[in-house]
């Protein structure tokens, strides 16, 4: 399995079930905290932009 290995070469051994739960919900927050981050601009850019 190229996961495992990929992580058994990065931590030293396959990361269990639960570690991989808890990495996912840490990249889901992360993505969605970008996303309201881009969001927050473009929103800020067309309100600049339609007040001219």
């Amino acid at each position: 399995m190229a996961i495992a290995q990929r992580e058994r070469e990065a931590f030293g051994h396959p990361l269990a079930p639960i570690e991989r739960i808890v990495a996912g919900i840490v990249l889901a927050v992360g993505v969605a905290g970008h996303a309201a981050l881009v969001g927050a601009a473009v929103t800020l850019a067309f309100l600049l932009l339609t007040a001219l």
